[in-house]
């Protein structure tokens, strides 16, 4: 008989088969699994280890339950969790993993080791090509909706800026990201605003959208409303309250820096210049 054939029709001893799957449940939500996906997921590997398993998942817990037959006592455990981090390689290698596994190419007690290697794996882009994704979104943006030449300039050089704050804010800790949407645009908004003194045809709009747009809570927002549809509500309300929330901050971020600005300086009305 074939490993995968006798992987498959062997059950695996309800201790390992339950660490083995809060252990791959809390990374793929570490990863950015949707509650859709993990719930589903996590229920179909429960069924292929032979056992019944239940599973809720919302951006900050899960609740594990797993059983043997549906007459035995089943186990629950509600897990806290940090936010998800979406990091769609280490999602994909998990996925590979278990393919793996299904497979009967790799044991569970070889995945273990494989799913600690998976979490320390660097980020595949280093921060000289991170930077250059925050700038070609500012230096692409900006035309697109209707910014001339000066205006995309500036775009970009903010776009450059931005980085660099999200960069100093992950390095000082979790409340400083926490405030980095409204520190971002409130420090572009007070630049662009304090430039447009010397650039009166400067498009402030255009400008610091276009500087910020790569940190705009469009994922969060759609995957909430996304979730609602499905019906998952604890988690869809969640993804789009955060979302909403984060929006919220970089408009006040943005409206904040440049009133601080308008007090400093006396803000010039000009024609925006030709696209």
């Amino acid at each position: 008989m074939k490993a995968s054939e006798t992987s498959k029709t062997s059950k695996i001893p309800f201790e390992e088969a339950w660490r083995f799957i809060l252990k791959v449940g809390v990374a793929a939500h570490k990863y950015g699994s949707t509650s859709t996906r993990l719930e589903s997921f996590l229920t179909g590997l429960s069924k292929k280890m032979g056992y019944l398993g239940v599973f809720k998942s919302t951006p900050v817990e899960i609740v594990f339950a797993l059983r043997e037959t549906p007459d035995s006592i089943q186990r629950v455990e509600v897990m806290t969790t940090a936010s998800p981090n979406i990091d769609l390689d280490k999602l994909a290698r998990l996925g590979e993993l278990l393919n793996e596994i299904d497979a009967g190419t790799v044991s569970i007690s070889d995945a273990y080791a494989r799913i600690d290697a998976i979490d320390q794996i660097p980020p595949p882009w280093g921060k000289f090509a991170s930077m250059l994704g925050y700038v070609l979104v500012g230096l692409g943006l900006a035309p697109l909706l209707g910014a001339g030449l000066t205006d995309t300039l500036f775009a970009t050089f903010f776009s450059m800026l931005v980085y660099g704050l999200v960069l100093l804010s992950s390095r000082m800790g979790a409340n400083a990201m926490s405030w980095m949407p409204l520190s971002t645009a409130l420090i572009v908004g007070f630049l662009a605003t304090l430039f447009k003194h010397w650039v009166p045809e400067l498009n402030l709009v255009l400008v610091i959208l276009s500087a910020v747009a790569i940190i705009l809570p469009g994922y969060s927002i759609s995957l909430g409303a996304g979730e609602l549809v499905a019906q998952h509500i604890l988690s869809g309300m969640s993804n789009l309250m955060n979302g909403l929330i984060t929006l919220f901050k970089q408009i006040a971020g943005a409206l904040i820096g440049i009133g601080m600005a308008g007090l400093l300086f006396t803000i010039p009305v000009a024609q925006p210049e030709i696209p």
